[in-house]
This record gives C-alpha cells, structure tokens and sequence, in this order.
C-alpha cells in the first residue's frame, strides 16, 4: 500500500506540472508573451489585445493589468487597406486625439483610422471618437453614431481592466476585398502627451523611461495583420466586457511570413529545478535555421555604466556568431544564449547553451550534458513546429534571488546570419527587407520581457493538489478497509 501510495505522488510530481515531450497541452495554464510585464504603470498598463471579426463588425478586445484609477486615453490604429502605404503618417499637431504619435512610412502601413477612448479616474470611460483620417486631416465620429458599440469591466479604484469594442465594417469602408486589416493599441496621457505601452512592443516607447511628453514614431503596426478567415471569425459576440466568447482565439505574438523560418510565441515558466520555456512555430517547409534564446538571469545588476551585466556586441557576433547584438541603452543584457540547429532533412542536430564571461563565451555545452532536455514536433517537410526546453537552474548560476528572468527567442540562418523574426516582437528583425539576413540586429525586447518568479508562473512540483488530496484520500481509504 505505501508503494502504491508513492508511485502516485511521483505522478502526481513533476511529469504532472510539465513533461518535456514537445507537447503544449500541459502548458495551457502558463502565461504567453503579449506586452511587457516589469516595471509597471499601475494606472496605464496594456496587457494584450485580441482581434476578430464577423460578417457585419470588426472586434477588438483590450485587457490591462492595471491597478489604479488615472486619467488616460486608450488608443487604436486600424488600416484597412494594407499594404498600400496610404494613411496618417505624422501632424506636428498630433494625431486624431493631439497626441504625438506618429507613424513610420518606411513601412507599407499606415492607419486609415483611429479609434480613443478617454478613462477618467472617477468615472470611467466619458467619451469616444472613431476618427477618420482624409488624407489631411481627420473625421470625428462616436462609436454610436456610426452603429458601433462597446463594453468595458473596472472600477474607479482598479481603473479600466478590460473593453471591448465592435466597428461596422460599413463605418471602415465596408470589409475590406483583400481580408486583411492591420490593428494596434496604445495608452497615453492627456493633451499633447505621447504613449508610455504598445501592443505589440514598439521600440519608439522605452519601458523603463517612461515618456508621456517625446514623440513615438510607431513601426509595429505593419506586423499585427490579421488574416480575416474562418480561423479568425466569430460568430454571435456579446458586446459586454467579458471575453468568455473569445476562449478560441490567440493574442497577438509574432508575425507570420516565412515558411520555414518561423516563430510566433514563446511560454516562460519554471520550477525549483527548471527554467521552463516552450517555443511556437507557424512553419509550413523546412530549412535550414538556428533557433536561438537569449536569458538574463541578474536583471537588477548593472554595469559601471548603469545599463545592465551581460552581453552586449561583438564583431565577431554572438554565441553562435550570428549578427546579434543587445541594447545596451536598456538595463537588461543577456548573461546565456541557448541556441538550436533545424536541419531541414534532420531535425534538430545541435544545442549549446554558452555563458557569457565578460569577454566571450565559455561553455557550449549541450542540455543533456548539464542535466537539462528539450523535445520538439515537426518534421523535414514542415519544419519545427514546437520546441520544449526545461534548463536547470544550476546551469545559470541559480535560481535567481530577485525572482525575476528575461528572455527573448529569435530565429536566424547559417554563420554570419542575423535574426528574421524575433519574440517578443522587436523591430530590428524587419529594419532592413533587402538584406534581413545578413544585417546586424540590435535587440532591445528582451528589456520587456522579464517573468517574475513567483506561483503566477510556476509549475507546483505536485502537479494538482486536488489530485493529490483524492490521491491520498483513496490511499487511506483502501488502508483502513484492510
């Protein structure tokens, strides 16, 4: 009976928190990266935005971490003829609501609209503005003249913690013939002031120098295209602040648009052994490509200079001497890199995980070497499709005292290579479209993307403690009948 009992908690253990097998279905409790979640504003804090759509409306969901009431603007930008170049670019009066934001017309993107919504720290929402832009200047309409309508949950204490929102497609020029509509979000301040979060991250807006007054030049809205199929619609949505209708559709990641160099979300959790992380592709062919992580486990120590410890440029390139280097400009730098190389005909063939010394790389050791494991899906003719990763603390010099790790992940190709895409979603994998391969990249996400440890993230080494009271009480119960 006391064996039988064991073997139930072992399975109850760490194979019930997280089994690294290349599958997510244990993963689905864990945290996905959206929009930055350190160094918070309590009163201005964006979390994620969700885009769907039917027939008749374009829907949007906002959701927020915030935990106090301020006086701010949350604002959208929504282009519907993609990939034109047509739209608002930049006012030296500001934007639809005079705020100073702009748009970069180095991408093909421009907003044809934007859409406000004013919070008042004691009352709420008190206004909104669908606003048209004419080519110079703007058209004000509120959402309900033109048959729109939404929703939000929060208080005057907490502040606005979710809205919802339907858009006519009539009030965007009807739904637009080439199914795509490109959406991103911000919170600003008042009159004049600028955004301080984006989703997606934007490296126009520092998250550590918050700036209400600068002026933010947006790139990002070009990635956040959603494909209007049946993947993406709704059916029948309740426009009342909840999202319990929108369980079935993925929050913005990474962008999508190359066939075996992909990937679109990475998952942060831990244990008391493990750093966890698992990796999400779109992959549809197989190539040739390095899947590399950057992990900065002294978040809070910094240099002479007061940016942070850790890995910064090398002329010679990185770990695996790809064109990859960090900003130094933010107080977060890489202390590991663990890298992977997807053979199209082979799958995975390589992993080190190297430590940066102060000077160079040391280490180049692979996971099994260092007691960790990794286990993939995928195929040589669709590529890598997921990459599970359980890296033990003892390799990184300790779970970290602060309770806190950044990471970033990232694909590139072959020596001399730089990255193509990067999650969280960096600006510096698309600067350069005629030779995205090959140039430098200066990543500057990884500053957002610190996880703090503590039991929103962790993996219980008991797996459910239901289980394991039913567990235990089946296991008395069978003792005392004997």
């Amino acid at each position: 009976m006391l064996a039988l009992l064991a073997f139930f908690l072992l399975g109850a253990g760490y194979a019930a928190g997280i089994t690294i097998d290349g599958d997510y279905t244990d993963w689905t409790h864990y945290q996905e990266y959206t929009s930055p979640i350190v160094h918070r504003l309590p009163g201005a804090e964006i979390m994620s935005l969700k885009v769907a759509w039917n027939d008749t409306h374009l829907l949007l969901f906002l959701t927020t971490e915030n935990s106090q009431s301020w006086d701010v603007a949350y604002g959208f930008a929504i282009d519907v003829n993609v990939s034109s170049g047509w739209g608002y670019e930049y006012s030296s009066d500001g934007d639809a609501w005079g705020r100073k934001i702009a748009f970069n017309a180095s991408y093909p993107d421009l907003p044809d609209y934007e859409l406000y919504f004013w919070w008042d720290h004691s009352s709420g929402i008190t206004s909104d503005n669908l606003v048209k832009w004419t080519g110079s200047g703007w058209d004000y309409k509120s959402l309900a003249d033109v048959g729109g309508s939404y929703a939000y949950t929060g208080n005057t204490s907490a502040g606005l913690q979710t809205l919802e929102v339907a858009i006519p497609w009539s009030a965007l020029g009807g739904k637009p013939a080439s199914n795509t509509v490109a959406v991103m979000a911000w919170v600003a301040g008042g009159d004049g002031s600028s955004a301080v979060k984006t989703i997606g991250p934007d490296a126009s807006v520092s998250y550590f120098n918050y700036e209400w007054s600068d002026w933010d030049d947006f790139g990002v809205l070009r990635r956040d295209v959603v494909n209007l199929t049946a993947a993406t619609e709704l059916g029948q949505v309740t426009i009342d602040g909840k999202d319990n209708d929108w369980t079935a559709y993925t929050e913005f990641t990474s962008p999508t648009d190359l066939p075996g160099a992909d990937a679109t979300k990475l998952w942060v959790s831990w244990n008391d052994t493990d750093l966890l992380l698992f990796l999400f592709t779109n992959n549809t062919v197989s190539w040739d490509v390095a899947y590399g992580f950057a992990i900065d486990v002294n978040v809070s120590t910094e240099n002479s200079t007061g940016t942070g410890w850790g890995y910064e440029n090398s002329t010679n390139g990185d770990a695996w001497g790809r064109h990859i280097a960090f900003n130094a400009s933010y107080p977060f730098l890489p202390d590991y890199e663990l890298y992977f190389w997807w053979d199209h005909s082979s799958g995975i063939t390589s992993d080190n995980l190297v430590k940066w010394t102060g000077s160079g790389w040391t280490g180049y050791n692979s996971l099994k070497d260092i007691g960790g494991s990794y286990a993939y899906t995928g195929n040589n003719v669709t590529g890598l499709q997921t990459l599970e990763i359980a890296i033990p603390w003892s390799a990184l010099g300790g779970r970290p005292s602060d309770n806190e790790v950044a990471v970033v992940a990232w694909v590139a190709g072959g020596d001399g290579s730089s990255a193509v895409k990067v999650v969280g979603d960096d600006p510096t994998a698309y600067d350069n479209t005629d030779n995205e391969w090959t140039d430098w990249d200066n990543v500057g996400v990884l500053a957002d993307q610190a996880v703090p440890l503590d039991s929103t993230t962790e993996v219980p080494f008991f797996g459910s403690m239901t289980a394991v009271l039913l567990l235990l009480g089946a296991a008395l119960w069978l003792f005392r009948r004997g």
